[in-house]
């Protein structure tokens, strides 16, 4: 009787050995590891670089609003759209694998659940940081001072940001970060809040903390429900109703 193993055998033996390549959830290119250098790296460093040679206070006093600031914030970051869109045609990915299927109206609810509840808190996290004695400046006040005056401008503007943010900080940044490195959700939370805060340190170091944990709850909030429409939703209400807000305390005395 023959002992020796089969060519079968020896194929299965083989096979046990061999190692599996690593499986993405997406098909990883170049332009993946680019659009993720230039969020978590070079995007925030240019944040830094233009809030150090601003200064603690912007004058807007002198420049045409939808020019310098309400254009420009609306070019930027739906060009950052277009190159995680891109991205996405590179990697053979979905929309869906970022966390942009079709909305819900429970995702609607959610998000203003999520605004309710996040205003308050943000409101008495605020009070704490001003109290332990986190600079705050006046950048954000006056922003929204203009808003006021170009309230159709500043719609599109919070358009803009809630749909483009989303996409970018929380969709694509965070799924990506997971996906490539195989890892739990703590890392891309991290990098999410580091580059979404990075965009707010004109509103000085106070408020750049304030709006990390802000992104932080966000992140919380993507993860939970798996798309960035609640997100959306939130962030939208947040924006747009800050201007009302402002003007508001201002009629109040506050």
């Amino acid at each position: 009787m023959n002992d020796q193993p089969t060519y079968n055998e020896h194929r299965d033996e083989t096979a046990a050995v061999t190692v599996e390549p690593k499986q993405y959830p997406f098909r990883v290119s170049a332009g993946t590891y680019i659009v993720l250098v230039f969020l978590v790296l070079l995007f925030p460093a240019f944040n830094l670089f233009v809030a150090i040679i601003s200064g603690n206070e912007m004058d807007f006093s002198n420049l045409d609003p939808v020019l310098f600031l309400f254009l420009p914030t609306v070019v930027m970051l739906w060009s950052l759209v277009l190159v995680v869109l891109l991205a996405l045609w590179r990697e053979r990915s979905s929309l869906s694998s970022i966390g942009l299927g079709l909305p819900t109206l429970t995702h609607v609810g959610t998000g203003i659940l999520f605004f309710i509840f996040s205003s308050a808190f943000l409101m008495i996290l605020q009070l704490i940081l001003m109290a332990l004695g986190f600079s705050f400046n006046e950048n954000t006040d006056a922003i929204l001072a203009i808003a006021g005056e170009h309230m159709g401008w500043w719609l599109v503007v919070s358009i803009t940001a809630a749909i483009c943010e989303e996409i970018i900080y929380r969709g694509y940044l965070m799924s990506r970060i997971k996906g490539v490195y195989r890892t739990r959700w703590i890392l891309p939370v991290i990098a999410s809040m580091f580059a979404f805060s990075s965009g707010h340190l004109y509103q000085g170091f106070g408020g750049a903390v304030l709006i990390g944990i802000y992104g932080l709850m966000f992140c919380l909030l993507y993860i939970y429900t798996g798309s960035i429409w609640p997100g959306v939703v939130a962030h939208f209400i947040q924006d747009y109703s800050a201007v009302f807000l402002y003007h508001l305390q201002k009629n109040m005395g506050f």
